[in-house]
């Protein structure tokens, strides 16, 4: 009963793993990670009654990861937590599983990373599951502060 109750468990893992990947959290396309990034972009708004200018900085966070791999299992529970710490600071965030050789331009060296875009560019890299766990189990609601936290 028990070899029953963890292959079940294990089946469960594997069938919500796969539709995760399949879902809108996760990016499987380079042309939707590139449209993705430029939503990075510095945003200009000028005020009709002052006529003055102010720049709003935008970030994004990718994390790279392969769906076949435990990171990707463990994310099922962790995911939904990041995503709300980003959507408090109005930082888009998804996954992305794309080939390792077609993300060379984005210095990916090895899955899993996170990489946190600012105008376009690269401004931070996470490589370590550690180190993305540390920013997942941080009790700071604020990502930024836990993604300097963990470079340090």
């Amino acid at each position: 009963m028990k070899k029953k109750a963890l292959k079940f468990k294990d089946d469960v893992i594997e069938s919500w793993a796969k539709k995760l990947a399949e879902s809108s959290m996760v990016i499987n396309k380079i042309e939707d990670l590139e449209e993705f990034i430029k939503k990075s972009e510095t945003k200009k708004f000028t005020s009709k009654e002052t006529w003055e200018t102010k720049e709003f900085i935008k970030k994004v966070i990718v994390i790279f990861t392969d769906k076949n791999s435990d990171f990707m299992k463990k994310s099922l529970v962790w995911l939904p937590v990041l995503i709300t710490k980003a959507f408090s600071q109005n930082i888009p965030l998804k996954m992305c599983d794309i080939k390792i050789e077609e993300l060379k331009k984005y210095e990916i060296k090895k899955l899993p990373t996170l990489v946190v875009f600012e105008t376009e560019k690269i401004i931070d890299v996470i490589e370590w599951e550690e180190d993305i766990n540390k920013i997942i189990k941080s009790l700071n609601i604020d990502i930024n502060k836990s993604i300097e936290d963990s470079i340090k």
